[in-house]
Parts: structure tokens; C-alpha cells; sequence
């Protein structure tokens, strides 16, 4: 070994990162691991990773990416920016003890002399379980108004859901109320739109606990008609009905 030229060693091309070597400071001798010298090195003197293909986050190791390819921290839902254009995108992922992945991703692009910037941050534990937001995006307030995905009932008033669309509603009652685990934004108007009603069926409004009707506008009852319905939040547990129209 101590005759053989560094040219004839064999490369080591897949290390697990244990491998330790030799070194002497100070007139100390000591070891340390490929890992902690990867670690050392890349955290102070500025090393970046660089991602040749698509990614998904939650998947990838804690460290610094750079890339021009899509970051996906769900499936099938990428990173906020635009593909279209000339794009650089940096990742910083942290990770918690238990494996949980945290990011943080900075992204830029122009079109001719046209320059955009974007940041979105939070959580991709795997391809189901995941939080995005966004930083300074121009259009999160609007996008909040976003009506969630239709459904047949009338659901509780909560968080972000400031639009509900009610199709084909179904016979029976359906009580306006507050979620209990994600409260509503006080002081915000929510907005339900019942957009049609099943077959042969009609269906009530009714008033579910700490909804409250003091300006007796009149609701539907044992309707087939289509309606619009607001209701002003007064506080996290309150609201009151502001408007209703009924289709005529």
C-alpha cells in the first residue's frame, strides 16, 4: 500500500459516507468521517447539490439544491413558478429527527427583459401529506376566494373556505355553522351558493348554534330552487345571516 501510486488506487464512486480519514493539526492526531467532512464543508463554504431532473421533496436528503427542473412537494403538484421561461430555482431542506422534511425554495425567471421572483415554504412529508404557501405571491388574497369542490350538503364555515358551491343538493335540512376544529376568520363574509338541487328533492336552511338571523331575511324552506347565501363572521363561535336570494 505505501508503494502504490494514487493514479492505481481504485475510485471509490458509491460511499456511504462512514469512510474515515487521517489527519494532524496542531500536533494532534486524530480521524474524521467523508460525512462530517461533507457536512463542514458544504454548510461554511457554501457546497450546493445540483438536481438534473424533477424532484420530489419529501424524498430528498436535508441540504442545499439548486435545479432548473420542477420540485414537487406532493404528487403530481409542483413548486409555484413558471416552467415556461428561463428558470433557477435554490431548495434548502431541513430535516426533523423523526424524518419529517421541511423547505424552503426561492425561485426566479424572465421572458425578454421581464423578471419574476417567488418563495414558497413548509412541509412535504410524503407524497400525500404536505403544506405549501406562498411568499409576497400578489394574488394569495384571491386566491383564498377560490370556491372549494362542489359537494351535495352544506358544510361548516371554516379557515379558508370562503366560498362553498352545493350541487345537487339532497332533501333534509342543512344548518349554517362554525367548524369547532378550524375556526372562520372573524369580521370575513362567507358565501354558499347552491348552484342545484337533486331530482325530485327539496331541501331547508336552517340555523345551526350561535348562527344567528336578526335581520329576518327570509331563507329557503322545503325548496327546489337555487340560492345565494351569505353570512358575516362576528367571531370565531358567531355569525349572522347578511343576504339570501332565492331563484325565482
Amino acid at each position: 500500500m505505501a508503494n502504490t501510486k494514487i493514479s492505481a488506487l481504485t475510485a471509490l464512486t458509491n460511499p456511504t459516507w462512514s469512510e474515515e480519514f487521517v489527519y494532524a493539526y496542531n500536533n494532534a492526531n486524530g480521524k474524521v468521517t467523508l460525512n462530517t467532512m461533507k457536512s463542514f464543508i458544504a454548510w461554511w463554504w457554501g457546497g450546493v447539490t445540483t438536481l438534473n431532473a424533477d424532484a420530489n421533496i419529501w424524498e430528498l436528503a436535508e441540504w442545499f439544491y439548486e435545479t432548473t427542473y420542477n420540485l414537487y412537494y406532493k404528487e403530481w403538484e409542483k413548486v409555484p413558478s413558471n416552467s415556461l421561461w428561463t428558470r433557477k430555482q435554490m431548495l434548502f431542506v431541513t430535516s426533523e429527527w423523526t424524518g419529517e422534511k421541511w423547505f424552503l425554495v426561492f425561485n426566479v425567471w424572465h421572458n425578454d427583459t421581464t423578471y419574476y421572483w417567488r418563495a414558497s415554504f413548509w412541509y412535504s412529508i410524503s407524497s400525500s401529506q404536505w403544506i405549501c404557501k406562498e411568499l409576497n405571491s400578489e394574488d394569495y388574497v384571491l386566491k383564498l376566494y377560490e370556491p372549494w369542490p362542489s359537494e351535495n350538503a352544506v358544510n361548516s364555515f371554516q379557515g379558508t373556505m370562503l366560498t362553498q358551491i352545493v350541487s345537487e343538493i339532497t332533501s333534509g335540512t342543512n344548518n349554517l355553522r362554525i367548524s369547532s376544529s378550524v375556526v372562520p376568520y372573524p369580521w370575513v363574509t362567507y358565501s354558499i351558493y347552491i348552484d342545484s338541487v337533486a331530482a325530485g328533492q327539496t331541501y331547508t336552511i336552517g340555523l345551526g348554534n350561535w348562527i344567528t338571523n336578526p335581520l329576518n331575511i327570509a331563507l329557503p324552506t322545503a325548496s327546489d330552487k337555487k340560492c345565494f347565501i351569505t353570512v358575516l363572521i362576528t367571531s370565531t363561535t358567531t355569525g349572522i345571516v347578511t343576504w339570501c336570494t332565492i331563484e325565482s
